[in-house]
Order: C-alpha cells, then structure tokens, then sequence
C-alpha cells in the first residue's frame, strides 16, 4: 500500500475516533433520580442505608409486578412516582392493599387512595406550596406517640383531601401532606413528595459543608411508614412506569466511568476499521485451474445409464447379491467369501429367516431376465438384510 492511502485510512479511523466520542459524550446520562444507589441529592441511598440498618430488606420490582400474591413477598411496596400508572397496574396496586399490604406512594395514584386538594374546591386550606411543614394535627397510628419535628422537602410538599374515615398527619385534618386509607385488609398512604425520603432530606451535609443544620424528621416518617415492624420487607417500584425510580447500577455499563466506556468505543471503533480495512479484496481473485479434472459422479452415471440402455439386469443382480452377501457375512462375524450355503445355516439359526429363502435370494448364478425381476431380487435381499441386521 502506498503512503497515500495509509495517511488517508489513519485520517479516517480518526475521523471515526472522534465520532464515537461525540456520540458517547452526547448520549451520557445523568444520574437518576430517586435511585437507591445514587449519593446525589435526589437519589435514595441515604434511605435504603437507614431502613437495612434497621434490619428490613429492600428489593426492586416492576410495577406490573405488584399484585395480590405480593403480599407472600413483601410487607411494603413503596412508589416514588404514581401518578403515570395505567388502570391495569392500579387494579394490581389495589389488589395488593386489599389482600393486606402496605402501599406508600410519593405522588397521588389515579383514581385510588388519597388524591390531590384542588385548592379552588378548598379555599383557605394550610398551605398552597410549602417546602416545611410541622406535624399539625395527627392521628395515625403510625406517627402518633413520640414529639415529631418538622420535614422538609426542597421543591415543596403536596396536599391531598382527607377522606372521613382516613387518617392524616402533617396537616389539619381537612387536608394533609401525608394521609391514609384502609382498602381491604391493608393501607394505601400518600405523601408529599418522592423527595420527602431522598438524601438531601435525611439532614446530610453538602460535600465539603462543616456546618450542620438542625436535621428535619423525614428519616423518622420514612422509618415509621416503610419499616414499622423494623424487620419489614420492602419492594420499591423501580420500572414499568415512564418515570419510576431507576435501581443504578443495574447494568456493567453503568458501573463504569464516562472515560472508561468513552475509551472501550475508541478500542472497538479501531478494531472495526481495520478488520474492515483489512478484510477488503482489491480486484479481482486471480483465476487458478484445476491440473486435473475428475469425472467421479458422472462416470457412474454414464456407466449406469449404458447397462440400462443394454438391459444388463443379470449383472445388476448379480452385484446387488454379491454385495448382500459380504455384509450379511460381516454382520455375522463370518469370512466375507464364507460359502454361501454355510451362511444361509448361520441366518437360519441366529433368525427365523429359512436356509432355502437365503440361498434363493443370495444366488449370484440365478438368472435375472427383466427390470421385474431384478425388482423382485431386490426387495428379497432388502428383506433378508434388514432381519438380519437388526439382529
């Protein structure tokens, strides 16, 4: 190759160096939101620390998974974000809750449990959009008893309705940031925010910050709602909804730095060129005959259709004996020119095959006059064969 085109194939896999490296920068994601692996302000691993460290086990689950024979599993399913569910994963949902689970759902669920206040339907209620709240009047059993703080969530807490027979806290009784309602034998619970229970609300510093602040009691409502046996087991919905908790880390790719993927693309973007480099044929495939050509199949055919043309039927059956003859031999353990009366005895005794029917159709001396014949001889010898031979 001259110096031309190896510059320019160099040029090229650059090119597609480059390439790779915009597609990979383009396409990084940034860390999920609410994930239980991710130490982001936003993720839950702060949470999934204190609820195992308490003794509950934590598990993923899809949100088409939840159902009625949940509740064999698990004692809590907990749904960062509700609010996109169809109808059929509602009616699993509340299958759940009414076979006697747990549910706690961060944002409303369409059409069931706790729903949004519609402030123009409630005028003068506690708050409009509030990132603080303090306990206010509550009656669930789950929070009552000891002095609740304040919680706290960043980008404000929401409202929901308080039905007559469901139970509230972190409101006024009318409306609250946080209500329950009993569906068959188990609870649906709602509450302000999926950041209620995410790192920056568990009271952790910023990286490098010495100063810290008075911690909310969200760790306490999420312990108290998610693990209020202190050895529950929890599912959290981490697919089958458009914008569900991502578990992190779920896959090798991403457990790897944005440098380390970036550099793997480069290795296979490299090794794709110059196997396809390297691989390609420049011209034409110089022709190389053959020395020596060799009939084989079509000698055979000529020799057989020139017997057929001369009505050679005795020959025919002639070696198709012959030829039954030193297999039968064979599979018996005899000599292959072992006399033929001699093997028509060995058949008789070893099958039920008579020595005469042997001898008849074995004979190479008997005369085979047509293709009817020569038919006949050779269903005779298939016969004996396949007796024998399955001996």
């Amino acid at each position: 190759m001259s110096a031309s085109p190896r510059r320019g194939a160099v040029i090229a896999m650059a090119l597609l160096a480059v390439a790779v490296t915009v597609a990979v920068v383009a396409t990084q994601r940034p860390p999920s939101a609410w994930s239980l692996t991710s130490v982001e302000s936003d993720g839950y691993r702060g949470l999934s620390l204190i609820l195992t460290g308490q003794g509950a086990t934590i598990d993923t689950i899809d949100a088409d998974a939840v159902g009625a024979a949940g509740t064999d599993r698990f004692d809590v399913v907990y749904v960062p974000i509700a609010e996109h569910a169809s109808a059929t994963q509602v009616a699993r949902w509340r299958a759940f809750v009414e076979a006697g689970g747990s549910l706690v759902a961060a944002t409303e669920i369409p059409g069931f449990g706790p729903q949004t206040l519609v402030e123009d339907e409630s005028p003068g209620q506690i708050f409009d959009v509030v990132s603080s709240l303090e306990p206010g009047q509550c009656d669930l059993d789950a929070l009552a008893g000891d002095h609740l703080g304040p919680i706290e969530a960043p980008l404000g807490l929401a409202s929901y309705d308080v039905a007559p027979d469901a139970g509230s806290c972190f409101g006024d009784g009318r409306s609250a940031a946080i209500v329950t309602e009993e569906f068959g034998l188990g609870t649906v619970t709602t509450i302000g925010s999926p950041a209620l229970f995410a790192n920056e609300g568990m009271g952790a510093p910023a990286a490098g910050d010495d100063d810290v602040a008075p911690v909310p009691d969200n760790a306490v409502v999420a312990t108290r709602l998610l693990n209020p046996s202190g050895s529950a087991r929890i599912a959290v919905v981490t697919s089958g909804l458009s914008t569900a908790l991502s578990s992190g880390g779920s896959t090798w790719s991403d457990l790897l730095p944005g440098g380390v993927q970036l550099a793997i693309w480069q290795v296979v973007a490299a090794f794709g060129w110059y196997a396809w480099s390297r691989g390609r044929r420049h011209g034409s495939v110089i022709p190389e005959p053959q020395p020596v050509t060799i009939a084989a199949s079509e000698l055979v055919s000529a020799v057989g259709g020139l017997r057929q043309r001369q009505g050679g039927t005795d020959r025919a059956a002639s070696v198709i004996r012959r030829s039954a003859h030193r297999r039968l031999a064979e599979r018996l353990g005899l000599p292959r020119s072992v006399d033929l009366a001699h093997l028509a005895e060995v058949i008789e005794a070893r099958t039920a095959i008579p020595a005469e029917r042997v001898v008849a159709a074995l004979n190479p001396h008997q005369t085979c006059p047509d293709d009817a014949t020569l038919i006949d001889v050779v269903r005779a010898v298939d016969s004996i064969s396949q007796e024998v031979l399955d001996v």
